[in-house]
C-alpha cells in the first residue's frame, strides 16, 4: 500500500530530513514512528501528503508515485490520507460540528450528507453531545477528538497523527491512543508518530524507530527501546 524505496530529503542549507529511508506498510497495520525531535519523523508524514518532495527515492501509495502526482492528484491523494496534527488546526470562530463538516465540503459533500457524515465522525470519538459547543469551550482531549474526527470523516484509507498526544496529559493521551487503535480495528491503515515511550511499550504494536534521518529498528510488536 505504502513504500519508501530508499528516500532522502534534504533541506536547503544542505540539513538532512531522512537519507535512504526504506520501509512498506500494508493495508490496516498500526505504526509507530518514534525518535527525537528532528529525527525525521514528520517529515516522512509531509511526504506522504505531498506537502514536500523528496531528494531522491521513490514514495508509492497503491502502486503509484506520490512525488510525480500534478497538484490536482495530490488533493485527490489528501481524501484518502489524512492528518491530524498535534496543534489540532482548529477554526475557533466554528462550532464543533462546523470544524467537522468543513472537512467534507473538501470531499465536495454538501447540506444535510455533510452534517449526517460529520454527525456519524463525532459520534465515533465520543463527542454526539458536543456538536453545538466553540472550541473554546472544551477540554485540549476534546479538541484532539475534534481533529480526528475532522480526519475520519468521508472514510479515508490511511490516518496519520503527528504527534497526537503531544500536548494531552497521560491519561487524556491514553483515551486518543485507545480511539486510535478502535479506528484501525475497522480497517483504517494508521501512521503515529511519537516521543511517548509509555504508550508504544504498552500497545506493543510495530515500531520504526528513526534517528537523524535514518532508520534504525523496524520491529514487529516493538517496544520504545530496543531490547
Amino acid at each position: 500500500m505504502i513504500e519508501f524505496k530508499n528516500v532522502g530529503k534534504k533541506y536547503s542549507g544542505g540539513s538532512f530530513g531522512l537519507e535512504k529511508v526504506t520501509f512498506s506498510v500494508v493495508p490496516g497495520e498500526f505504526v509507530y514512528l518514534i525518535g527525537k525531535s528532528g529525527a525525521g519523523k514528520t517529515t516522512i508524514l509531509k511526504l506522504l501528503i505531498g506537502e514536500v518532495k523528496p531528494s531522491s527515492g521513490k514514495i508509492i501509495f497503491k502502486g503509484h508515485e506520490i512525488q510525480r502526482f500534478s497538484r490536482g492528484n495530490i488533493a485527490r491523494l489528501r481524501r484518502k490520507i489524512r492528518m491530524v496534527f498535534q496543534d489540532f488546526k482548529t477554526l475557533f470562530d466554528r462550532t464543533v460540528l462546523e470544524n467537522v463538516m468543513l472537512s467534507l465540503y473538501i470531499l465536495g459533500r454538501r447540506g444535510k450528507e455533510a452534517e449526517a457524515e460529520a454527525k456519524k465522525a463525532l459520534k465515533l470519538v465520543g463527542l454526539e453531545d458536543k456538536y453545538n459547543y466553540f472550541p473554546v469551550q472544551i477540554s485540549a482531549g476534546e479538541l484532539q477528538r475534534v481533529a480526528i474526527a475532522r480526519a475520519i470523516a468521508g472514510g479515508p484509507e490511511v490516518l496519520l497523527a503527528d504527534e497526537p498526544t503531544g500536548n494531552l496529559d497521560p491519561e487524556t493521551g491514553g483515551e486518543i491512543i485507545t480511539l486510535l487503535e478502535e479506528i484501525n480495528r475497522d480497517g483504517t491503515t494508521v501512521i503515529v508518530t511519537t516521543h511517548n515511550a509509555q504508550l508504544v511499550d504498552k500497545a506493543r504494536k510495530r515500531v520504526i524507530a528513526i534517528e537523524e534521518g535514518k532508520i534504525v529498528r523496524d520491529q514487529k510488536e516493538g517496544a520504545y527501546h530496543a531490547s
